[in-house]
């Protein structure tokens, strides 16, 4: 599996954009074919969300969000074989520099994303622009090829990995020591220990953590998104999400977990495509 894996990512990283949109297109193609269920309820996931979108529309975003994650995923297995200065031209922060101003606050700094564009090259870039080098929270991989490729591309620029498995005594010590971390916070969550909100008007079990560690620290909590444009190269814009009128209880944790669950949405609507929907977000039922 690593062998075939390099022999592609070797590949995409010398075919040009137009090479790896085609590469793209035959994957899409291909993960639709062996997984019709998947389309289904990615179908269903976007029909649910859109009520008012006709069934031609909500069919044209599944198939491009198909697309979306090929392309990111033929983009990350190229990383590896990439010059850094080529890797960072495919990417560009219109604030940057709030990652700075807000890690010089020195309570450490909670950076949130979602599988939205591509989130690999988000995290790898933002750590190596901002000099500042950051704890990538992840969930563990089913393929060891897989996982083998991702640590590479996450650890190349002095960022490190906490497993999400036994992340919450690693986080703590990295927010103590005021270093930043990052996750995300768009999978489905454990509805036994987190928390419902509202999610393109459904219920869905979501992370708290982020708020209940930002509330509990004092620490600065920053989202944003890697916006692919039409020439295939990404726009990112960070957001400081308001806690000065939060404090560290119950209900608080819940406003500060639908802020950022807000802006995921707002982003999804402007670009449905780029969104993973093929995500089982409202995998469980609200508790009665």
């Amino acid at each position: 599996m690593s062998v075939i894996l390099s022999a592609i990512g070797f590949f995409a990283a010398y075919s040009g954009r137009y090479g790896r949109l085609i590469m793209a297109y035959i994957m899409a193609f291909i993960m639709v074919f062996l997984d019709r269920d998947r389309k289904k309820h990615t179908v269903l996931n976007i029909r649910t969300a859109f009520p008012d979108k006709s069934e031609k529309e909500i069919d044209s975003i599944a198939r491009n969000s198909y697309r979306s994650l090929a392309i990111t995923f033929i983009e990350i297995v190229a990383m590896p074989f990439m010059s850094l200065n080529r890797i960072m031209s495919m990417i560009s922060f219109t604030n940057i520099e709030l990652i700075e101003e807000l890690n010089s606050e020195n309570k450490g700094l909670i950076l949130l994303s979602g599988h939205f564009g591509n989130w690999e090259l988000l995290a790898f870039s933002a750590g190596y622009l901002s000099k500042i080098p950051m704890a990538i929270v992840i969930k563990k991989q089913r393929s060891n090829s897989i996982a083998q490729l991702l640590h590479t591309i996450r650890t190349r620029c002095d960022n490190t990995v906490i497993d999400m498995g036994s992340a919450a005594k690693n986080i703590v010590r990295e927010l103590q020591n005021k270093k930043p971390i990052a996750l995300l916070v768009d999978q489905a969550a454990d509805p036994n220990k987190d928390i419902f909100v509202n999610f393109f008007g459904r219920p869905a079990v979501t992370y708290e953590a982020p708020a209940q560690l930002a509330l509990k620290f004092g620490t600065p909590i920053i989202i944003g998104f890697a916006v692919r444009n039409k020439n295939g190269k990404y726009s990112v814009t960070l957001h400081r999400i308001k806690t000065d009128d939060l404090e560290n209880t119950p209900e608080s944790r819940l406003e500060l977990t639908r802020r950022h669950v807000a802006i995921l949405e707002e982003t999804i609507k402007t670009h449905p495509e780029q969104w993973a929907w093929q995500h089982k977000r409202w995998k469980y039922e609200t508790p009665k």
